[in-house]
């Protein structure tokens, strides 16, 4: 488009070639753009993410990274990671509250699946794959089959859900499931890293809003010590539940 004038970088690059490819779009000439005989003098530049910065740094860039994972992913990995353990037990080896929580997952994995936009190019090309998630007899039987194809074929597809403002709270969902798998597994230093990331995000919520203040007493007891030495799954889940929507009013 030769009338551009101004190009923002939306993203770092770390291609040489893909970052002079950008650059190149503003130096397409534009006669007459302001005017008879006024031709295009100059384009701007606006690099929030310091891309100049960088290949001052690294003159032939460094490749690409490989694509991060989207909150919808995260959050429907962890619960598969959880399901996975919890379901490769034998019955009788499962405490009751563990077995609440393996009864409590699939239900939020299909409402994961059922939130995948069917109109997306993308998800069109594994509708089928989708719609088989979709019936009930799919959930019959935890085999690593099971676990390989909602991996595979399903999970990739969760990144087109809509999230518009519940960001923070997926996130808040990933800590905590996340959490729960440690617990589960008995790993006290993923506990113990999880345990203060999400006392960090507790500590600041706005207690001066109203959304917040109707939960002041919960959130204060959450904060002392007592209230993580005797960790349960369904106390956890009570603490997803309840702060959540919350997470939105940090600081």
């Amino acid at each position: 488009v030769p009338s551009v004038v101004n190009l923002v970088f939306a993203k770092p690059v770390f291609s040489k070639a893909k970052f002079w490819q950008m650059i190149g779009r503003g130096t397409r000439l534009c006669h007459n753009l302001y005017g008879p005989g006024r031709d295009k003098p100059y384009f701007m530049i606006f690099d929030p993410w310091q891309n100049y910065a960088f290949f001052e740094m690294n003159p032939e860039g460094v490749g690409e990274p490989p694509e991060q994972r989207s909150d919808p992913e995260r959050v429907f990995q962890a619960r598969l990671e959880l399901l996975q353990v919890l379901s490769h037990r034998p019955a009788e080896a499962l405490t009751p509250d563990e077995q609440v929580c393996l009864n409590r997952l699939v239900p939020l994995l299909k409402e994961d699946i059922q939130a995948i936009p069917v109109q997306s190019v993308t998800v069109r090309e594994r509708w089928q794959e989708l719609e088989q998630a979709k019936k009930e007899q799919y959930w019959s039987r935890f085999t690593e089959d099971f676990f390989v194809r909602l991996n595979t074929h399903i999970q990739p597809l969760t990144r087109w859900r809509a999230i518009t403002g519940d960001e923070d709270a997926l996130r808040f969902d990933i800590k905590i499931t996340r959490l729960q798998h440690a617990l589960v597994v008995n790993n006290p230093d993923a506990m113990e890293a999880l345990q203060e990331s999400v006392l960090e995000d507790i500590y600041r919520l706005r207690t001066n809003l109203n959304q917040v203040k109707r939960h002041l007493h919960y959130i204060e007891s959450v904060k002392k010590p007592e209230w993580w030495e005797a960790l349960t799954l369904p106390q956890l889940e009570e603490l997803r539940l309840t702060l959540r929507n919350l997470m939105q009013f940090r600081q």
